[in-house]
């Protein structure tokens, strides 16, 4: 048997939510070649923290497919490039039981994890406890016992599906079902460091280092993205990490227009700070989303018709105390009663319209968005 290593390397990905409706599956595959398949040559354990599907796949979808490429690549290079591979299920809902094409082996290379477990992993003389998410029962109490079966004081690493108290925003009314707090796991199990999967904010908090998530899946997720590089010194009982941002992640962004009361006034601002953020979009970024939060509902509309005539995904938000029950009062028109349209008209037709809802629009604010939209003069 080889010596055991003063450090091991270990890479942290959580999170990747493959089959996601926001995700292009080809593009996700390629962002795995240029920035996680380069760092796999010199780690010891790669850890899927949880959560690596979205939804339960059927077999003809195109993620399916790119999962399977993937899946293919991941167990051949851990031969090739010497590492381990660990496999941890997050939430039941997302995973359901997929990990299992991931072909566990003989000889203990790859294995995945669906209960609350503890193994020695002998080559690097590491105990490591697995908490995956959706467990019935006092997860802490499990894995307390686990331990003394084992007959254990301490484990090393845990990697766990799920959250901490940390984690939570301030002043929720009550914690999700199993929240963990640090000192009571460090009490408990006094490990070297926890991994952390479910929440898609990476961060670092005492020994706990919380994954993230590899690509942003909606507005709120503006934050960085990637995965984990993590040195586990044992013998000194420290940890020190590296965060790999992927450069290449969907770009979510917002732009809060709630100051500026008019169309030219909102367009001002939102037009030369929309070409700032397209600039983000890359090669393996087929589109970048904006969310526009505008005064009222017609500058929003405006102003995201203009947006998607840059070829680039809109999502508008509705202003706050505008119901959808309202909305649709607001829009109920008699048919027979329409005017016919024309260019000549359109400016005093639709000024008109919203005068009333909207008394700080001029017929000037009209005309100049018409002429933009319409590409006019």
């Amino acid at each position: 048997m080889s010596s055991v290593p003063d450090v091991v390397k270990y890479l942290l990905l959580t999170d990747v939510h493959l089959g996601n409706p926001g995700i292009d599956p080809k593009m996700l595959h390629l962002k795995f070649k240029k920035y996680l398949y380069p760092e796999l040559k010199n780690i010891d354990i790669l850890v899927l923290g949880g959560d690596f599907w979205d939804t339960l796949l059927h077999m003809d979808s195109p993620s399916s497919l790119t999962a399977v490429s993937i899946i293919g690549e991941l167990m051949e290079m851990a031969y090739e490039y010497d590492y381990v591979l660990r496999i941890l299920r997050g939430t039941i809902t997302h995973d359901r039981n997929q990990n299992q094409f991931f072909q566990i082996s003989d000889d203990g290379r790859i294995r995945t994890i669906n209960s609350i477990d503890i193994e020695y992993l002998e080559r690097f003389d590491q105990w490591i406890l697995y908490m995956p998410d959706d467990i019935p029962g006092d997860h802490m109490e499990i894995a307390k016992q686990k331990m003394r079966d084992l007959q254990l004081d301490k484990v090393d690493v845990i990697i766990h599906h799920g959250y901490f108290a940390h984690m939570l925003p301030p002043g929720i009314p009550m914690e999700p079902p199993h929240t963990l707090t640090v000192d009571k796991v460090n009490a408990a199990f006094s490990p070297i460091v926890v991994f952390n999967g479910h929440v898609h904010t990476p961060g670092v908090y005492r020994n706990v280092i919380s994954g993230g998530s590899f690509e942003r899946f909606a507005h709120g997720e503006e934050h960085n993205k990637g995965f984990f590089l993590v040195d586990v010194n044992k013998s000194q009982r420290t940890v020190s990490s590296r965060f790999i941002i992927n450069e290449d992640a969907t770009v979510y962004v917002t732009c809060d227009l709630r100051g500026h009361q008019t169309v030219e006034s909102a367009s001002e601002v939102f037009e030369p700070w929309f070409f700032t953020k397209i600039k983000q979009k890359t090669r393996l970024m087929p589109s970048i989303y904006v969310r526009i939060l505008a005064a009222t509902p017609l500058i929003a509309e405006l102003l995201a018709l203009w947006c998607k005539q840059q070829s680039v995904a809109v999502i508008v938000s509705k202003p706050p105390g505008i119901k959808k029950e309202q909305a649709l009062s607001d829009n109920k028109v008699n048919m027979e009663e329409l005017p016919r349209i024309t260019l000549g008209n359109l400016t005093d037709l639709v000024f008109e319209h919203i005068k009333k809802q909207h008394s700080n629009i001029t017929t000037q604010d009209v005309d100049l968005v018409i002429k933009t939209v319409t590409g006019g003069s």
